[in-house]
């Protein structure tokens, strides 16, 4: 083998042993928007070794989530949204992101059908920060009336007053 060819073999070799290498070769998007759950379970199955693409695996649970939630699973909904947080905690190593402060949106909004208040509020705090911390006032605000709630489910009617003022005033 000619000596200029090298690199390249070397550089072969080794994007073919990486870890790149088990990730899924067709495209996520449409499987995701398609739906369909057992295409979505596969893809799951195919993007938990592939920790380059940890973010979509992220999004692939969050869309079960959702799917197990319009289909009255409830229970399955909040575990599935709960690796959902997990992944794209994992993704954005920390840092606010619009889609993570979704996911626990839903995971406390599935937490309150279930009747988990305590974990609810845990939930839509953690969504209020992160909407906070991107100035999406919108967001945010949504988050923050769902905290009051949970603050009036546990009988703490004077911190859901605060909060219920603050975001009437804020409008």
């Amino acid at each position: 083998m000619p000596a200029h060819r090298l690199p390249y073999l070397l550089l072969y070799l080794i994007f073919s042993f990486s870890a790149f290498a088990k990730c899924p070769k067709k495209p996520i998007l449409p499987i995701v928007k398609a739906g369909d759950r057992a295409e979505l379970q596969l893809l799951a199955e195919a993007l938990k070794d592939c920790p380059e693409l940890v973010d979509s695996l992220g999004l692939v649970y969050h869309t079960l989530g959702v799917l197990s939630h319009q289909n009255g699973d409830i229970p399955q909904a909040a575990q599935e949204m709960q690796q959902a947080v997990d992944y794209r905690n994992k993704a954005f190593a920390g840092k606010a992101h619009e889609d993570l402060g979704r996911s626990y949106f839903n995971l406390g909004f599935f937490h309150e059908r279930l009747k988990a208040y305590g974990k609810a509020s845990t939930c839509y705090q953690a969504a209020a920060a992160i909407q906070q911390e991107l100035n999406n006032r919108v967001l945010h605000r949504a988050a923050a009336l769902r905290v009051a709630k949970m603050d009036s489910y546990a009988g703490d009617f004077d911190k859901a007053e605060r909060l219920l003022r603050w975001v009437i005033e804020d409008t």
